[in-house]
């Protein structure tokens, strides 16, 4: 009936749900200017005439003609005129488990402005200087894009704009048996934007138990072994030992894993 989904999910209860607005700081501006510096690229030549020439000992010899890659210096004068946007986090995502969405600025409904929130919905607090933000984005836009080796740059930004944006997260809430799951879906498209379950270490307990046990059965082993065989005996002794060391490492190594957290990919 649920092709892909594990037995345990298909029972889960739904708890509740929120809306919660998460603040983003949106920077843009106009960058207009020159750029100039040397540039280094591959280009292809044509090595040869590919020509027949008479030899001195009376044979027809051909010249064959081949491409060859070679490096080149160009001198790089580039023109600027675009717009460049910088998105970042205005409050603690990670206080809500969640990760920021990707904003491309070219999104026809969201993010929002703050008049356009729903009143009854949560909103994130604002904990990122809007100062400290447009100086990053002042610097990341002047940055030089052509590549040039050495570039000797000449750009002014203008028409600079910060604003302050909000995107729509849902927090729900489900549980399976006596386990809390919260999923965070993106409320734009409704993906997955993160998810926190509690671990499953029932199968761990379970190899670790088993590796116990072989461990003891094998200790067990070797006793006999050294007992029944006395030429065996330090052999069997020694094997003991480095079963049990072993054993014991493996335990003291071993550790529970309380939450298991996905996070949504994104380049922002």
């Amino acid at each position: 009936r649920y092709p892909g989904i594990a037995r345990s999910a298909r029972d889960a209860r739904f708890v509740d749900a929120e809306l919660v607005y998460v603040p983003i700081w949106e920077y843009r501006t106009l960058l207009a200017g020159w750029e100039f510096g040397r540039k280094v690229r591959t280009r292809t030549e044509s090595v040869g005439s590919g020509s027949i020439m008479f030899s001195g000992s009376g044979n027809f010899e051909c010249e064959g003609e081949r491409l060859e890659l070679r490096l080149v210096t160009e001198g790089v004068k580039e023109p600027c005129l675009q717009e460049r946007r910088l998105y970042r986090a205005a409050a603690d995502f990670g206080a809500l488990g969640a990760t920021r969405p990707k904003v491309t600025g070219r999104e026809l409904l969201l993010p929002l402005l703050a008049g356009e929130l729903d009143a009854s919905a949560a909103v994130l607090e604002v904990a990122v200087d809007g100062a400290e933000v447009a100086a990053r984005g002042r610097r990341s836009a002047m940055q030089p894009l052509s590549g040039a080796v050495s570039p000797d740059t000449h750009l002014f930004t203008f028409r600079e704009k910060l604003a302050l944006l909000y995107y729509p997260l849902w927090v729900v809430g489900y549980q399976v048996g006596a386990h809390q799951f919260k999923v965070i879906v993106n409320g734009r498209n409704g993906n997955i934007n993160s998810a926190i379950a509690p671990g499953d270490n029932r199968w761990r307990w379970i190899s670790l138990s088993a590796r116990v046990l072989m461990s003891i059965i094998l200790v067990a082993l070797f006793a006999w072994l050294a007992v029944a065989h006395e030429s065996a005996r330090t052999t069997m002794a020694v094997a003991a030992v480095i079963v049990s060391v072993a054993a014991a490492l493996y335990v003291s190594r071993f550790r529970t894993v309380r939450e298991v957290e996905y996070h949504e990919p994104f380049s922002g």
